[in-house]
């Protein structure tokens, strides 16, 4: 018994649809009939469609570049109306437009045998991808929807985003040459595997990429140098690496993204077992950088120094780092110099540094820490046995009674080294080192250089050193 018909790519036209129509009037059997590029047109349309509504049975029919029109969409979703068991539905390149989108989505809204949809270059704006995203929130089987080559832009893209909000079936999209931009893909993102190539402005390469990342669990190398991924893109990227471990190297240069270095390095911290140091220093990394350096610390078993001096992480660059040393138990030494974090960025590092046990040495010259972050520090050394040597030159700290503090923490034996050059403690907060000095075991070396440093200040530090007997 013949299920199935091709007679796709002929020039059959109206009339032959005509005939066709009028031979399988008393079929039963035809399940598929493939009839895409035939120049049927509208009328031939209306032939094909009146055999359709005899045909209880048929599953997937191809009327692809017909030139239809709404006309003929009508009568295809007429005809299908009392079709229950229908799957697949290809007509692209029948200029459909709006209307047709419309005739199509309410015959097909309670579909719920419907698994593929193709509708790609008709015409179909806006309007009528809202019309469509209607399926998508009631069908329970499409798996892939085709639109692309329409013009449906960020405002159908953002209807269909909302539609997919409770769908759990569809996996393949295909929204490429719709003129959307990164704002309505970023909606889109985390939905579906669909492909945006051809949409000037949202970073269709990474978002393939993304993809590719997040799914494919056997690639290990991945290569998009010169591809024009912007910051979005390389967001779309970083955020599929979080649950891929078997990414090994990425390549990312010659790209616009000022985030490029920062996401290669970060692939290459998470698997190279046998690195121990690490240094970066690029004012083009920002928070977002550190953010995606810092997952890695997470991952990271051997690293030991990582240097990122001047890379403008900001505050928010430095709570990433600092969640990731609550997890991380190998890094010994942390320079962060030139990074604006400030004191909000000093409370996040030295919370972290409560409960970590490993970190021995950290540099933050530069990073305009007032009072009110050295504090933040000294609190945390009197809980943290570990951390030997502090550098906080060329901040902000000029109050003796934050130096003072420090005094208090003098619990910490093993403090070996603090330097505080370029502040402006003055003669009472070299007094109160001295102290320090002169009672600890265990200091090896203080740099108070430019600190507004007096004679009498000098005194007490050469009769602390007179008692100090350190070598």
């Amino acid at each position: 018994t013949l299920t199935s018909l091709n007679l796709g790519h002929n020039q059959i036209g109206t009339k032959g649809a005509q005939y066709l129509s009028y031979g399988l009037k008393d079929n039963t059997a035809i399940q598929r009939i493939y009839l895409e590029d035939n120049k049927i047109g509208e009328d031939g349309t209306l032939y094909i469609a009146e055999w359709i509504k005899s045909n209880k049975v048929l599953t997937a029919i191809s009327l692809g570049n017909n030139q239809i029109g709404s006309r003929g969409a009508k009568y295809i979703s007429d005809a299908l109306q009392d079709n229950m068991v229908i799957c697949h539905i290809f007509l692209e390149e029948n200029g459909i437009g709006d209307e047709g989108a419309q005739f199509l989505a309410e015959a097909l809204r309670n579909k719920t045998t419907l698994v593929s949809l193709q509708l790609a270059n008709n015409q179909i704006g806006a309007e009528g991808a809202q019309y469509l995203s209607n399926i998508l929130q009631n069908n329970v089987r499409l798996t892939k929807l085709d639109l692309r080559d329409n013009n449906i832009g960020d405002q159908g893209a953002l209807c269909i985003a909302n539609a997919l909000q409770d769908n759990m079936t569809l996996t393949t999209m295909n929204l490429s040459f719709n003129g959307i931009t990164a704002t309505a893909a970023d909606q889109l993102y985390e939905l579906v595997l669909f492909d945006l190539k051809g949409n000037d402005g949202c970073d269709d390469v990474a978002i393939a990429a993304s993809f590719q990342i997040r799914n494919n669990k056997k690639i290990v190398e991945l290569d998009l140098r010169s591809n024009k991924i912007r910051d979005q893109g390389a967001k779309y990227i970083a955020h599929a690496l979080q649950n891929n471990t078997i990414l090994k190297t990425l390549i990312l240069n010659s790209n616009p993204s000022v985030l490029h270095e920062a996401l290669e390095r970060a692939v290459i911290i998470r698997h190279d077992k046998n690195m121990k140091t690490f240094s970066m220093w690029t004012k083009r990394m920002g928070y977002r950088g550190a953010k995606y350096i810092s997952f890695s610390l997470r991952d990271n078993t051997t690293l030991t120094e990582l240097d990122l001096s001047d890379c403008d992480i900001g505050e928010q660059g430095t709570k990433y780092l600092a969640d990731a040393l609550n997890n991380n138990k190998v890094l010994t030494s942390l320079r962060l110099d030139e990074n604006h974090i400030e004191d909000q960025g000093a409370q996040y590092l030295a919370h972290a540094l409560e409960t970590n046990r490993t970190l021995t040495k950290l540099n933050l010259q530069k990073n305009q820490i007032g009072d009110q972050g050295l504090k933040h520090f000294v609190n945390m050394l009197g809980n943290n046995m570990n951390l030997k040597y502090l550098e906080l030159n060329n901040n902000k700290i000029s109050d003796w009674r934050a130096v003072s503090a420090i005094i208090d923490a003098r619990a910490n034996q093993e403090f070996k080294y603090i330097s505080l050059h370029s502040n402006k403690i003055g003669d009472r907060g070299a007094q109160l080192l001295a102290s320090l000095v002169k009672n600890s075991t265990a200091i090896v070396e203080v740099n108070l250089g430019s600190n507004h440093i007096g004679d009498e200040g000098v005194y007490h530090l050469a009769d602390a050193l007179e008692f100090n007997k350190v070598t």
